[in-house]
């Protein structure tokens, strides 16, 4: 087989993935725990969920280099401003490598407004943000929803963010 031929087929088995409900049994046993995310912004400001308590929060672990990342943004973005005055709030977990490349993608789109996190530490050794790896996550995008009281309601947020995000927001 050619070397051009194994490329294409990673790369579309990647891709798969990423388009596939998270499988992991480490993931799906964080459904119903407590659950608290903290960093930094891109911009430098230290940041936690707990900040968020009493709204509903899709977390999107994600990069600017993602196709399938990138492209479910528009639809994030719909549901963001559906939902954002009822108590609704999006995190991004940025996995980029370079903070250029974050900043100049954001600068790009203001349509996406929300809280993004960005690890410089991990970017620099040219590894995920450190949140993503705790989670063990190995494939973007992942998107995680949690309730009012802080708690992990779905590893799925992606798939599951039309039907729950109401629902979250109702309880």
């Amino acid at each position: 087989m050619s070397r051009l031929f194994i490329l294409l087929t990673v790369l579309i088995a990647l891709v798969a993935r990423a388009d596939a409900p998270a499988s992991q049994p480490a993931l799906a046993k964080l459904v119903g725990q407590p659950m608290k995310i903290a960093g930094t912004t891109y911009d430098g400001k230290e940041f936690s969920t707990e900040q968020l308590k009493g709204k509903v929060v899709l977390i999107d672990f994600w990069a600017t280099w993602c196709g399938p990342c990138v492209e479910e943004l528009p639809h994030v973005k719909k549901v963001y401003e559906r939902y954002h005055e009822k108590g609704f709030e999006i995190v991004g977990i940025s996995n980029d490598y370079k903070l250029d490349a974050l900043k100049k993608f954001l600068a790009a789109h203001p349509e996406y407004p929300w809280t993004q996190l960005f690890d410089p530490k991990a970017a620099k050794e040219q590894e995920w943000h450190a949140v993503t790896s705790r989670y063990g996550i190995d494939a973007l995008p992942q998107m995680f929803l949690i309730d009012k009281q802080g708690v992990c309601r779905s590893v799925n947020g992606a798939a599951d963010m039309d039907q729950m995000v109401p629902k979250l927001l109702a309880e």
